[in-house]
């Protein structure tokens, strides 16, 4: 896909991603623990593998992000995935 990646680099969408349109199943990229995590560990490169579930057009990735906060008696998540209720926070496709 490297010859979409200047282009999806520059000019992402924010918008709604219905789960419908996924054809992928999820796919942790980086995973870091926000009360330990250092610059140094930001800067990354992530082997990963993509396993298609529905034979489709691939127009390009969705990328969300869930926060869990752990230091509270009730474990809380603040979810941007398409499969969760939808916040302000959108999805970035690229």
């Amino acid at each position: 896909m490297s010859c979409i990646r200047k282009i999806a680099c520059t000019d992402p969408l924010i918008d709604f991603v219905s789960p419908n349109n996924l054809i992928s199943e999820r796919c942790e990229i980086l995973n870091i623990d926000l009360l330990t995590v250092t610059i140094a560990e930001l800067d990354f490169v992530s082997q990963y593998k993509m396993i298609v579930k529905n034979k489709d057009n691939f127009h390009g990735y969705v990328s969300w992000f869930d926060c869990y906060f752990s230091c509270t008696d009730n474990k809380i998540c603040l979810s941007t995935s398409p499969y969760g209720q939808q916040t302000h926070w959108k999805q970035t496709i690229l």
